[in-house]
């Protein structure tokens, strides 16, 4: 099983992502995973993306088990992202960095995860 994204398979992943989320109107709810403190769920009109923190990035259609009280960073995310207007999303680089624009704010994802944690 693959330990960590290289730069290669981030933009692999990263490209038809940016082209699937942008009829996406807007970001609707962000969820943590019950099992996984290191996991997030963004949620969007037709699509979810799970987020798994220095490991991996991709769009789901399964629907994991996830916290009935989200946690503070989750509660954080909401606050500030949750309705707003998804202006892009890119791979800073040729770096393990993937930065979500939601125009006055930036998710911004690394994956630099240490092999075997």
């Amino acid at each position: 099983m693959k330990q960590k994204l290289t730069p290669l398979d981030l933009h692999t992943i990263i490209t038809p992502l940016k082209e699937s989320l942008k009829d996406q109107p807007r970001l609707q709810n962000i969820y943590d995973n019950a099992n996984n403190a290191r996991t997030i769920t963004l949620k969007f009109h037709t699509m979810e993306i799970l987020i798994e923190s220095g490991i991996r990035i991709h769009p789901t259609t399964f629907v994991s088990e996830r916290n009935k009280i989200p946690g503070g960073f989750v509660m954080k995310l909401r606050k500030h992202l949750r309705n707003r207007k998804l202006v892009g999303v890119k791979q800073n680089g040729f770096d393990r960095i993937v930065t979500f624009d939601f125009g006055d704010y930036l998710l911004v994802c690394e994956f630099f995860a240490a092999v075997g944690t």
